[in-house]
């Protein structure tokens, strides 16, 4: 009993006990289950073993308090408030549940009201620590970052101990953008609430950002496990899961969500992703339509649905979803590049033209891209611009990769920059700014100043990586890229690191790189085509296929590619039909790309299924890009097993002459025996 008592106490050290009761014995029973429930972080069984103690005897004002804390932990204001109303009729001092009430008013949207709750003068001095978390969060709401900050650092000196402080912290940290912050509070919240369903969930959420989809699954799992009846835990669980290519157990969550809640738009969102994945379009929009638009404003069903508009032969629709979702998230690219194949679709081209025409300038920019905006401008009647945008997606070769968005408002803003500035946001202008004029050390300057300033900022770090590689100082900007990965190991990071580490040389690290990144986040198709570039160029003809195939069941046959990859595999593999198939398909797709026009070329000349029309081909891809040197040997190859020793002697010299030329040596070697 005496163990008991000591529970309830540390639990409400506020609570005010009127004088005991006969008939108390079932009430204070419910009490202690409820307070043991409590700090176990079962809130929802608490709550009812505590109202269970309130009825047995309305007149004890003990449970109250515990009540009402426990109606916090489950965002319930209005409740909360209610119990504290209740307890100060038995007789209890205001001030000894100000900070709760505090906590109530925020949580019903009134930080103002809650502020001035929580002074200094209206609370309890043992809850000062507590209070302050109530200040921090209604700072917080109001904007006030810099006395959000300071609150919180009071609340952890006075009461580091308070029951979803930490989170409070970790989730303030990550808006920051401190990562590394964030992390190390969301661990300290871990060890005081084993059981905190909501530590689970915020662990889970950086544990994703950080080490990748498959690493966080187990905090998810977690999550549901401790509070098996909460849809939020069950929908990003869900969501996690078919990310991560787990479609199966991710269709077994959201039937039990369905099961708790027959409604659920998320569910049905998140089966109708896994249906437009499965490349079934009416299945996916028969379950979006189930959501009955309570999501029609979250940018990934918008999304969804403006892809399958477009599927559905609809771009009129598609255009006014797509438009929506970029004044929401303007930087969307993926929304630019459909909203631009849309426009281009309904017949408007000047539109198509100026959505897509920043991306389009870009060196690296894609294929498909060029080719929409090329289309574009040939129904507008410019057929010398379109030339110029279909020669560049022909020719399949990216250009080297901006490391900033420098068009538009933000180059009119960098050049007007007047200085640095320790804030990213500002910085990245300055930055920019030294750039263009050609000032790389006042960049670099700069860049290490923000990254030595916000250590634990991924964005500032990847920042210093950025300049680094813009500077062609490789080895420096992947060390950059290390720091940055090790507080957020995402898509972009990864594919710097990568890019950085193949340009110093470095091959087996990036692939080490590429390997864990595909670990975590199987589905990442640029992850995937770098995977499928790395096995055609070692051979590796059995991993190929099965990477670019399952890139093709994705993607479906829009993409050149993948199929002519896949042509050259099945080659490889000794099928000459399935390679026929696959690289006569990409050429079909784009019979001005030289690399197509080769590679089917030489298919069939190979297989004899038609020598001279292959050899045909292996001559227009070398008109086409005179300059690639594989080109040229793969079609001196051709000559000389045709016999034309002239023709292949002309040529091998070609790629013989080039000794940087990966190929140089098999062609001088040839070159002896014509």
């Amino acid at each position: 009993m005496v163990r008991r008592c000591a529970l309830i106490l540390a639990l409400a050290l506020f609570s005010w006990t009127a004088p005991a009761l006969a008939t108390r014995a079932e009430a204070q029973d419910a009490l202690e289950k409820g307070a043991q429930a409590h700090l176990a972080g079962e809130y929802g069984k608490a709550r009812g073993l505590l109202n269970e103690a309130i009825k047995g005897d309305p007149s004890w004002a003990t449970p109250y308090p515990t009540l009402a804390l426990t109606l916090l932990e489950l965002g319930d204001g209005a409740g909360a408030t209610l119990q504290i109303e209740r307890v100060r009729k038995l007789g209890r001092p205001a001030k000894a549940d100000a900070h709760l009430l505090a906590f109530a008013t925020l949580l019903q949207g009134k930080p103002e009201d809650a502020l001035n709750m929580a002074s200094d003068r209206r609370v309890d001095p043992r809850f000062e620590g507590y209070a302050a978390r109530v200040r921090a969060l209604a700072f917080e709401q109001l904007s006030q970052i810099d006395a959000a900050g300071r609150e919180y650092d009071r609340a952890v000196r006075l009461n580091p101990r308070i029951r979803g402080l930490w989170a409070d912290v970790a989730s303030f940290r990550f808006r920051m953008g401190d990562v590394a912050g964030a992390i190390d509070a969301a661990t300290r919240e871990v060890m005081n609430a084993p059981r905190s369903q909501r530590a689970m969930m915020l662990m889970g959420d950086l544990v994703r950002g950080r080490y990748g989809l498959v690493a966080a699954l187990p905090w998810f799992r977690r999550a549901v496990l401790l509070e098996p009846g909460d849809l939020n835990a069950q929908g990003e669980l869900a969501a996690t899961l078919g990310d991560s290519g787990q479609t199966v157990e991710m269709l077994r969550v959201t039937r039990k969500m369905i099961e708790i809640s027959p409604q659920n738009p998320r569910a049905f969102f998140l089966q109708a992703v896994m249906a437009a994945r499965a490349r079934k379009p009416e299945l996916a929009r028969a379950l979006l339509y189930r959501t009955g638009g309570q999501m029609d404003e979250v940018p990934a069903v918008i999304l969804l649905s403006a892809v399958l508009e477009i599927q559905s032969d609809s771009p009129e629709l598609a255009i006014a979803r797509l438009e929506k979702l970029i004044l929401l998230q303007p930087d969307n690219l993926k929304a630019r590049r459909l909203l631009g194949a849309a426009m281009w679709r309904a017949g408007d081209a000047p539109g198509a033209v100026g959505v897509l025409k920043r991306m389009a300038a870009r060196p690296d920019a894609d294929s498909y891209t060029l080719s929409v905006i090329g289309r574009a401008y040939e129904a507008q009647g410019n057929r010398k611009v379109a030339a110029e945008f279909f020669d560049r997606a022909t020719r399949g070769e990216l250009g080297e990769a901006r490391p900033f968005e420098m068009e538009g408002d933000l180059l009119r803003l960098a050049k007007a920059s007047a200085g640095p500035s320790d804030q990213a946001e500002r910085g990245v202008p300055y930055i920019n700014k030294m750039i263009i004029e050609g000032n790389f050390e006042a960049a670099l300057a700069h860049a290490q100043r923000l990254a030595r300033l916000n250590p634990g900022a991924p964005a500032a770090q990847m920042l210093e990586g950025d300049t680094l590689a813009a500077m062609r100082r490789y080895p420096d900007a992947v060390a950059a890229y290390k720091r940055a990965a090790d507080l957020r190991f995402n898509e972009p990071v990864a594919l710097r690191m990568i890019d950085v580490l193949m340009a110093s040389g470095n091959q087996v690290e990036a692939l080490r790189v590429l390997d864990y990144f595909l670990s975590q986040n199987p589905r990442s198709v640029p992850g995937l085509l770098l995977a499928g570039d790395h096995f055609m160029a070692t051979g590796q003809w059995d991993r190929a296929i099965e990477v670019l195939t399952g890139l093709r069941e994705r993607l479906g046959n829009r993409d050149a590619a993948v199929l002519s990859n896949l042509g050259w595999a099945w080659f490889n593999k000794g099928n000459p039909d399935k390679a026929l198939e696959y690289a006569g398909a990409a050429y079909a797709m784009m019979p001005s790309n030289a690399n197509f026009a080769s590679t089917y070329g030489w298919i069939l000349f190979k297989t004899k299924r038609n020598p001279e029309g292959g050899m045909a081909m292996m001559r227009k891809a070398v008109t086409i890009n005179p300059g690639n040197l594989d080109l040229h040997f793969q079609l001196g190859q051709a000559l000389q097993l045709s016999g034309d020793k002239a023709g292949a002697r002309e040529h091998l010299m070609k790629a013989a002459s080039e000794p940087n030329f990966p190929g140089a040596k098999k062609a001088q070697a040839l070159l002896k025996q014509v």
